[in-house]
């Protein structure tokens, strides 16, 4: 299993962040996606909590079967439209850049 891992620093109201969780949900529907998960940072876990995120304050984690799984999922036209409709509405263009960042990874943990 290969994990996506993407960040993102939005700026969007409530309306456009439940449409992001909504849209990237559908990502379920490319073939050799096996889950996806979307959620947004919280700083008070617990008291002193090191706030280390950067200003990243959401994130996608869509886990896929494989390399040919991850090329798929990258080059897909519904994953384009996705992105197009549902993610790049909610950057914060206004906060210092980076405001994406993305990282693809196999675990090196054995179960």
């Amino acid at each position: 299993m290969i994990q996506h891992i993407v960040l993102f620093k939005f700026g969007a109201s409530k309306e456009l962040l439940d449409s992001f969780y909504s849209g990237v949900a559908t990502l379920k529907e490319i073939e050799g996606v096996v889950d996806v998960n979307a959620g947004e940072h919280n700083n008070g876990y617990y008291n002193d909590y090191n706030y280390r995120s950067n200003g990243f304050a959401h994130v996608l984690h869509v886990t896929v079967e494989d390399k040919a799984a991850l090329e798929r999922y990258d080059k897909s036209e519904f994953h384009l439209d996705v992105k197009k409709k549902f993610i790049l509405p909610c950057l914060d263009t206004d906060a210092p850049a980076p405001h994406v960042m993305a990282m693809d990874y196999e675990s090196k943990l054995t179960k």
